[in-house]
């Protein structure tokens, strides 16, 4: 017998409608798709959606992530080494690697972000409206480090 399972009573299940973006970086909106305190701070994982010229400035932080591209092309910078990922494209950053990206194909993109272990997301809802000073100050007391400017256009 196939018994009808209420699915937003399951752990992990949130529906696109009850989504909430919010701007962090200029050009950048974000969702949280799985908050950290949902997975006891295993992980947690982002949507974004970056307009052209969107960049991050070259930073590190301890967790792990994943990037998996949604639509569009972004150049990532990962130790050093550029790569172009397009559609479907997933890079791996291992925590502590200094890395950056940047949307400069002319139409925006859209990314999801993992991190292990969770927790950072908290830092992407401080930062909208920030300057880089204030953004430098609020990175480090979530263990992120700026370590250099955006990757150039």
């Amino acid at each position: 017998m196939n018994a009808k399972v209420d699915i937003t009573a399951l752990p992990f299940v949130r529906l696109e409608k009850d989504q909430t973006w919010f701007d962090a970086i200029p050009g950048e909106r974000l969702t949280i798709r799985v908050h950290s305190s949902e997975t006891e701070g295993k992980f947690s994982i982002m949507e974004s959606i970056a307009g052209h010229g969107t960049a991050t400035p070259t930073h590190t932080h301890v967790e792990d992530e994943v990037f998996h591209i949604l639509e569009g092309e972004v150049i990532f910078s990962l130790g050093g080494a550029i790569s172009v990922l397009t559609t479907g494209d997933a890079i791996y950053i291992p925590g502590g690697t200094e890395h950056a990206w940047r949307n400069s194909a002319g139409t925006p993109a859209r990314m999801l972000a993992f991190f292990s272990p969770g927790g950072v997301e908290q830092m992407f809802t401080e930062v909208a409206g920030l300057e880089l000073p204030q953004i430098v100050e609020l990175a480090s007391k979530y263990g992120t480090v700026i370590v250099g400017p955006p990757i150039e256009a």
